[in-house]
């Protein structure tokens, strides 16, 4: 392992054990006090927190209180992000073609995404994989190595593909 990744391994760990009942508390919250589902929402507040760590200006020098704030607004973007994701990406697939909203569990709606997702190339479905991982637009534009503003279209055209495969 390098230097690079050893120093941010070595502040994600310090930085995870001075804030770690912060998190909990925010994922109790957002879970509604379901554990099994602040469990989830605690990996994802991690996973958030790990990809942001290299933009954290000061580091191990931060004040307490800033580094909260911090940890506070990276847990509660990442838990927005994530209900808007399972609220809206959805939405425009579970329409059936009179208009109305097909009732089904979360998991069939899933594999019938990822089905629609299959007949894409490959870029756009590393576009979705990026996306239901969690990725941010301005992550996902990072490991594409494309403008922020061409993930907006290519989302668009994703959505419009998928539908037109789903007879939409």
């Amino acid at each position: 392992m390098n230097d690079r990744n050893a120093i941010l391994e070595e502040r994600f760990v310090g930085l995870i054990e001075r804030q770690r009942m912060l998190v909990r508390t925010i994922c109790w919250k957002y879970s509604d006090g379901d554990a099994g589902k602040c469990a989830v929402l605690v990996q994802e507040c991690y996973l958030a927190l790990w990809r942001r760590l290299p933009s954290l200006e000061g580091g191990d020098t931060l004040s307490p209180r800033r580094e909260r704030s911090w940890v506070a607004w990276i847990c509660r973007s990442a838990l927005s992000h994530h209900f808007k994701r399972w609220r809206h990406w959805w939405q425009s697939f579970d329409r059936v073609p009179d208009g109305s909203v097909a009732v089904d569990d979360d998991n069939s709606q899933r594999e019938q995404v990822e089905d629609l997702a299959a007949t894409l190339p490959p870029r756009e479905q590393r576009f979705i994989q990026l996306y239901l991982d969690g990725y941010h637009y301005d992550e996902i534009a990072v490991e594409l190595g494309i403008e922020i503003n061409s993930v907006y279209k290519m989302r668009r055209r994703i959505i419009e593909k998928m539908k037109k495969n789903a007879g939409l």
